[in-house]
């Protein structure tokens, strides 16, 4: 569910208000731009504590709550409600009054607000008109306040504002400015809001960034659906690693492979096929890329041991058995038509098989041309297979 761009007095996408409501669950969603006049820019939930309010996997950005001095909540603003937040991430959401991302207030029923493995990152509070601190991020005066493996940061300060000390529960946090007794202060070191798998946007820890492997007994998965380590990342996002995986490849023929994950540091040809082909690189088997010329048929050039690859982009692998050529021209067919495409099982072990298959070839291919091991799909589609798209990911679930 994606809901950008509306506007109330207040819930400027959804008024979740009455002492009768139902369980309200939002799930792999996205909220954006959206605004009130005084509470929730997103989000407005008042009501039943025992019909709580859960959002999971889901991203809120650029939602405003703008009433000069008496708003709350840029994004999700809570009274008389349970919330529970996972694996979610929340930037750039704006409140004139408190509570840049989230803000609650005191009701007539004792709450709970849960935040696990979720981030926090550039969202901006001015503070209300009587001096509360703002809470750029989270702003809590009401009821439990439970909050684990959670990056709250950004430029602003006061990340995190809670009436409730010591928090009921408080684990493995990065809050970059101290605020809610975390036990990690520092910049978290986050690439900008991006599409990096799953349903919605995630921000990526960079390299070096304090919330790598710092977290524990995190969610069984991320934002994006990919399994977490058991030394986890802190916030919504886990790096997704390519430890155990393995290749084979049938002498002289050609195979189309690809990183469906980031390799790390160890992300040079040598690095990532050495061990699995043995033998000397380029002269025992040797990977190719294919370079576009404008205007003309392209070239199939052939890498060094030493160069890094690139996840998600297709390479073609050959493994000679001596009497095998080298030589590849950009007319050449690689493989005879249709095109076989082997499956494999998908790497985060979610149901299904997948693999990456591109088109080696200078001209065009037919969709109808590909067979998917048993499964022909010949009339998939008609439409033409370019050489200049880098590879077509298929997924096969079962």
């Amino acid at each position: 569910m994606v809901v950008s761009n509306s506007s109330a007095s207040s819930g400027g996408a959804i008024l979740y208000h009455g002492a009768n409501w139902a369980p309200l669950t939002i799930i792999d969603s996205t909220f954006s731009g959206n605004h009130a006049e005084g509470f929730g820019g997103a989000l407005y939930l008042n009501g039943n504590p025992g019909a709580p309010t859960s959002i999971q996997d889901s991203t809120f950005f650029d939602n405003q709550a703008w009433r000069y001095g008496n708003s709350t909540g840029g994004a999700v603003y809570t009274k008389n409600s349970n919330l529970t937040v996972t694996n979610s991430t929340f930037t750039d959401n704006i409140s004139k009054g408190i509570g840049g991302a989230i803000g609650d207030s005191s009701g007539t029923t004792a709450t709970v607000l849960t935040i696990s493995n979720s981030t926090f990152h550039n969202n901006i509070a001015y503070g209300d008109a009587v001096g509360h601190g703002a809470g750029s991020n989270v702003y809590h005066v009401a009821g439990e306040f439970h909050l684990s493996n959670s990056i709250l940061g950004g430029p602003y300060g006061d990340d995190c504002y809670t009436s409730r000390s010591p928090l009921d529960t408080n684990i493995n946090n990065l809050i970059e400015d101290g605020s809610c007794s975390p036990a990690l202060t520092a910049d978290p070191l986050l690439n900008a809001l991006a599409n990096n798998g799953g349903y919605t946007k995630t921000m990526a820890p960079m390299p070096g960034s304090p919330a790598l492997g710092a977290g524990t007994s995190c969610e069984i998965l991320d934002q994006r659906g990919y399994t977490r380590d058991s030394a986890c990342e802190i916030g919504a996002y886990e790096k997704v690693g390519c430890g155990g995986t393995s290749i084979s490849v049938p002498d002289s023929q050609w195979q189309m492979i690809s990183l469906p994950c980031d390799p790390g540091a160890s992300n040079t040809v040598n690095d990532i096929l050495g061990d699995d082909l043995g033998g000397v690189y380029g002269t025992d088997w040797g990977l190719f890329e294919y370079v576009e010329s404008a205007g003309t048929y392209g070239a199939y050039n052939l890498l060094t041991g030493d160069s890094a690859l690139t996840p998600g982009l297709g390479y073609w692998l050959i493994k000679l058995d001596g009497a095998g050529s080298w030589s590849m021209e950009p007319t050449d067919e690689i493989n005879t038509e249709p095109f076989d495409i082997p499956l494999t099982s998908a790497h985060d072990g979610s149901p299904g098989q997948q693999n990456m298959v591109g088109n080696p070839h200078g001209g065009t291919v037919l969709y109808k041309k590909y067979n998917i091991n048993q499964y022909i799909i010949n009339y998939f589609w008609s439409k033409p297979f370019f050489s200049d798209i880098n590879y077509l990911e298929i997924l096969c679930l079962r």
